[in-house]
């Protein structure tokens, strides 16, 4: 008969005291990984935010086709900021470029702006007519509290379509034909915006330049709203339809308390100091 013996091993627990980290190997590790991520996240944010980038001068490419399909289809007149006259919407709701506002049920209805049919997409997280460095969330509703968001790109109205612009007509200056855009490749059609008023930021769908005209003069605007969310420039797309980033004008150095907050909390300031080229420049003809 044959015997088998059978002996008490120390082999598993050697085994397990070869598999275990111990504490010093456990610190080294996470160093390791610490200093991997210090080293790798900078470029992950960097390549975040480059991404944003892309995607929101997509987006601006795409409104500026969408504007310049309008203007085909309508006598190559440039796209209205709004209808507010009661002769044209009579008692309907009030149409601006990005749709219309249902002050009952706080919504927004993208359906009824000038731009929908030539994109028609829905407005939702991350649509067209948001920035994707500006998402809802970050900003509030428009003033007035109806919400939701309406557009984080501001249109130039001011200058295409002065007469329906949203600040009312001027004598000197009328709706343009796209023909008569001066400057196309330099003249803003859209471009990254916010607005703020005291302590809050709001979208804001109107790009403004840095002077306004009125009593047939041109004064320095104390709210300007081009947005330098994309590591301190913003992005615009011109007349011409090249999407470009830019960088703040001298303003932003100004001694203007309230110039200097709107920089130092939001990033808001103009392209340059001087209407002319981007926001409206012919704005010398105005004062004739």
């Amino acid at each position: 008969m044959t015997s088998k013996y059978y002996f008490i091993s120390d082999h598993p627990r050697q085994q397990a005291g070869r598999s275990a980290f111990t504490l010093l190997e456990l610190l080294v590790v996470t160093g390791i990984i610490s200093l991997l991520l210090s080293v790798l996240l900078p470029s992950l944010v960097s390549a975040r935010q480059q991404a944003h980038n892309v995607l929101c001068l997509a987006r601006l490419r795409e409104l500026d086709l969408a504007f310049t399909a309008y203007t085909l289809d309508h006598h190559d007149m440039c796209m209205p900021g709004v209808y507010w006259q009661s002769d044209i919407i009579g008692n309907g709701p009030t149409p601006y470029w990005w749709g219309t506002v249902n002050f009952i049920e706080k919504s927004v209805d993208h359906r009824l702006g000038f731009l929908w049919p030539y994109f028609q997409l829905p407005h939702v997280s991350n649509s067209i007519f948001e920035c994707p460095r500006q998402p809802w969330g970050s900003y509030s509703p428009a003033p007035g509290g109806w919400g939701p968001p309406t557009s984080t790109y501001g249109y130039n109205s001011y200058y295409l379509a002065s007469s329906y612009s949203g600040f009312g007509d001027f004598p000197n200056h009328s709706w343009l034909n796209i023909t008569e855009i001066k400057q196309p490749s330099q003249v803003f059609v859209f471009s990254d915006t916010l607005l703020q008023l005291g302590s809050q930021v709001f979208n804001n769908y109107v790009l403004e330049p840095p002077n306004h005209f009125s009593g047939g003069e041109w004064n320095s605007n104390p709210s300007p709203n081009t947005a330098f969310r994309h590591q301190e420039k913003a992005q615009a797309v011109s007349a011409d339809g090249h999407a470009e980033t830019y960088e703040p004008g001298d303003s932003i150095h100004t001694t203007d308390s309230t110039l200097i907050k709107l920089w130092s909390t939001h990033r808001i300031a103009s392209v340059g100091n001087s209407n002319d080229p981007h926001y409206v420049p012919d704005w010398e003809d105005w004062m004739e």
